[in-house]
């Protein structure tokens, strides 16, 4: 410990890896991704958390880890889940993935049976839950039945792999879930991208992920890290992510084998 402590004081004397972009072009005509001024706090803390690693030179693909040091972050105290055990709460799950929510007939519940225990043989399911210690006053118009907030974690996808060229252009293969204690509901996180990590900051729930933007006209690349807040719709009965900012990684970037 006296080690690592001594790594993240080093590193504050030293520039970071990510970079948050405040006001950064799109691409999409003349538009600009802007930190709105109420999400500077989360994202300049989170900033100074991703920078606090100095020996984690690469790109986070697969996990961005939160600084001990850092009191107002936590991660969830994880319980993983028996997948055998849960076949049906998994299928359920499964139903409610973001591609079939929009393509609802194209669950073959029949091939979905068949090869369920060759996917969990080879570990490509993953099932998790938490209960998260939120500020309740930022979430008093939940409905009851929900509380207090449990996160679902489902990764179906298998291990990621940062040398992985597949992984690294979509790092996604995690959904998120919010349900009660006995899981007898679950409600998607509505919005888009792709999510990789869950933690609470001050008492909020925010979302990361990994993002590798290919340029083939400018022949550049860049890896980013994306950070998004959860927010109840106002139907109080759906949750969403919303992004709120972004983080550039200024070092050496890998690049996808596929490009010259």
């Amino acid at each position: 410990m006296a080690i690592l402590l001594n790594l993240f004081i080093y590193h504050e004397a030293i520039a970071g890896d990510y970079e948050l972009l405040e006001d950064y072009p799109t691409g999409v005509h003349d538009t600009k991704f802007q930190v709105f001024p109420e999400n500077l706090q989360v994202c300049k803390a989170y900033e100074n958390n991703l920078n606090s690693f100095p020996e984690m030179h690469s790109v986070m693909v697969c996990e961005r880890p939160i600084n001990p040091k850092l009191k107002d972050f936590k991660k969830p105290d994880w319980q993983t889940l028996d997948v055998l055990e849960n076949k049906d709460f998994i299928k359920k799950i499964e139903k409610q993935l973001s591609y079939y929510r929009a393509n609802p007939n194209n669950f073959n519940e029949k091939q979905w049976d068949e090869t369920f225990n060759a996917r969990v043989e080879e570990k490509g399911i993953k099932l998790r839950y938490a209960k998260l210690e939120i500020d309740s006053d930022k979430y008093k118009h939940v409905k009851s039945e929900y509380l207090p907030l449990y996160i679902l974690e489902y990764e179906f996808r298998g291990k990621c792999d940062p040398s992985d060229d597949r992984w690294l252009k979509n790092s996604g293969g995690i959904e998120y879930f919010i349900t009660n204690k006995e899981m007898k509901e679950i409600m998607p996180l509505i919005g888009i991208g792709s999510l990789r990590g869950v933690f609470i900051y001050k008492g909020e729930i925010y979302f990361d992920s990994h993002s590798y933007e290919w340029s083939s006209k400018l022949k550049k690349s860049q890896s980013e890290i994306w950070l998004y807040k959860m927010y109840l719709r106002l139907s109080a009965s759906e949750f969403a992510r919303i992004p709120i900012c972004r983080f550039r990684y200024i070092g050496k970037a890998p690049t996808l084998k596929g490009i010259k």
